[in-house]
């Protein structure tokens, strides 16, 4: 089976996203899954931040793949992914995530883990990665007058994504889906977008936490909103 969990964002200290982490480790179908925490978008600064947090689950197997301070060999990378129940890409900076996954062509071993029955997950920047096409806030970890930036990811799921979902983005995905084919998916925090063997649904883990599902039909934008238990069509 092949199985995802995309996740818009929200507190881990305020343990926001709770019940979406639980859902997720769940799919796993393991009493005690071998959980692998890759932190790359934060330049493996949060190599750390997520060890408590898995602990509170029950996990005791726990792995992290640092690709940029640890420097690991093919041989490592593949061990740690293929040996793992689920995976969870953490949040920062998107197109540092995409390009150092494609230096190490993790990206290609990500797309082989979603056909292993390995649950694949992650946040912001770590949800971003899963899609064909990200909406990223990626620019403003470089330049000082940024917009959004359209970026590539795994291409796993075949739509266009935005997390951490607000007016803001709202405004700039809406103006990108007039020239898109692709349908375009605005997670706010709190809510994530989960695939099972293809067919889509949201998860949510505030009442009020919503996907926001663009589409270009014939040159005309629409705008549909989802919300827990909904169903997604891809």
């Amino acid at each position: 089976m092949s199985k995802i969990v995309a996740i818009g964002g929200g507190e881990f200290t305020r343990r926001e996203i709770d019940r979406i982490d639980k859902y997720a480790l769940d799919l796993t179908g393991k009493y005690d899954p071998r959980v692998l925490y890759i932190p790359t978008a934060s330049n493996d600064e949060e190599r750390d931040l997520m060890t408590d947090y898995f602990k509170g689950f029950g996990v005791s197997k726990y792995d992290i793949l640092c690709l940029i301070e640890d420097n690991p060999s093919d041989n490592e990378i593949q061990e740690k992914i293929f040996s793992a129940d689920y995976i969870f890409a953490g949040g920062g900076d998107a197109l540092l995530l995409i390009d150092v996954w494609k230096k190490y062509n993790v990206d290609h071993y990500m797309r082989q883990a979603y056909y292993k029955d390995i649950v694949l997950s992650g946040i912001s920047a770590g949800s971003i990665c899963w899609f064909e096409i990200g909406h990223t806030d990626s620019l403003s970890y470089h330049e000082e007058n940024w917009d959004y930036c359209r970026m590539h990811g795994t291409g796993i799921i075949p739509a266009i994504h935005s997390p951490h979902f607000n007016p803001h983005r709202n405004t700039s995905l809406e103006r990108w889906m007039e020239t898109e084919a692709l349908p375009g998916i605005g997670l706010e925090d709190c809510c994530a977008l989960v695939g099972i063997d293809g067919e889509f649904s949201v998860l949510t883990s505030q009442s009020t936490a919503k996907a926001h599902i663009f589409r270009n039909e014939n040159g005309k934008v629409t705008k549909e909103f989802c919300y827990d238990g909904d169903k997604v069509k891809i």
